[in-house]
């Protein structure tokens, strides 16, 4: 009896261990895959070393919008040994949809809670941009314009001067939704001579191309130096900010100037009765189109009507002071 006994008991050991291994470990487990971007981007910090106070306070700051989290969600985020204080900040975040923006405690600790920020809503921007006309003394003609358009409307027009290094700088404010926007840059020259107007006016060689973010209020920085002196060097600099940090930035931006463009439009609408001189044929071999400058861009304004509305003012500084 004792020698059945024996086999016996070991075949049940056997049996109980696989059922518990199996139970502890089923096979073929998928790791955990969230379908919200944030709660991946979340994961993916916390995995990769990012502390705790670390992640609450990049969700505080970018309050980005997060899908309601399910029993799987939290499931998966405890097993991937995400901070519990990281989990109740995305439960705060997460809002149902059609119900009222959830709120966030502020990281301080003072004042009221704030609403979550709508990602895909117009960025406040504080806009500084300068402009320095390096003129040559032997040189009668006054620099061009420095001219900034955003998606063909006019952003600003700082008027050139003959007075040497000397920078005029403007400020305004205009928002800018959130993602890419792209700014060109223009060197225009406008001159009247007995009731007709000629146009002189170069495209920068590369647009700017700005990353506006998503929340607060964010300065945007534009430095021109214009190159009359004739150095082939680029003239631009830019830079996003916010709370004085650094977003993004370029310097020595624009290319060459002496192989920038001439605007077809603008030269085009200083052709005389007797047709174009030698100057302007040679401007119109290789000019750019305006609507070439915008890309897919809705509602932009044709150039020559621009032009004679820019005429009526005089072609003077934007905005105004």
């Amino acid at each position: 009896m004792a020698r059945m006994i024996r086999p016996m008991l070991l075949v049940f050991l056997a049996l109980s261990s696989a059922a518990a291994w199996a139970a502890a470990e089923p096979p073929g487990q998928a790791p955990y895959a969230p379908h919200d971007p944030v709660v991946a981007d979340v994961v993916r910090m916390s995995s990769g070393g990012v502390s705790e106070a670390a992640i609450v306070e990049w969700l505080r700051k970018t309050r980005p919008a997060v899908a309601p989290l399910t029993a799987d969600d939290l499931i998966g985020l405890s097993q991937a040994k995400v901070p519990q204080g990281v989990i109740s900040e995305l439960i705060a975040l997460a809002k149902a949809p059609g119900s009222t923006p959830s709120v966030v405690a502020p990281a301080s600790g003072d004042g009221p809670p704030a609403p979550a920020a709508d990602p895909t809503a117009p960025v406040p921007v504080r806009w500084t941009v300068s402009y320095r006309a390096a003129s040559d003394a032997d040189l009668d003609e006054v620099p061009p314009d420095l001219a900034l358009y955003r998606e063909g409307q006019l952003l600003v027009r700082i008027p050139g001067s003959r007075a040497d290094d000397r920078r005029e700088t403007v400020t305004f404010a205009r928002p800018l939704p959130p993602g890419t926007t792209v700014i060109r840059a223009l060197c225009e020259r406008h001159e009247e001579h007995d009731g007709v107007w000629r146009h002189d006016t170069r495209v920068v060689g590369e647009p700017i191309t700005l990353e506006i973010p998503p929340g607060p209020k964010v300065a945007v920085k534009i430095d021109y130096l214009d190159n009359w002196l004739g150095l082939p060097r680029p003239p631009l600099a830019w830079s996003v900010e916010r709370d004085d940090e650094v977003l993004s930035s370029r310097d020595k931006q624009g290319g060459n100037p002496e192989r920038w463009a001439w605007l077809c439009e603008d030269t085009e609408a200083g052709v005389g009765k007797r047709g174009p001189d030698s100057v302007q044929r040679y401007r119109l071999k290789d000019c750019v189109r305006w609507a070439s400058l915008w890309g897919d861009a809705a509602g932009v304004p044709a150039r020559d009507a621009q032009l004679r509305e820019f005429a009526a003012q005089g072609f003077g500084a934007y905005p105004t002071k």
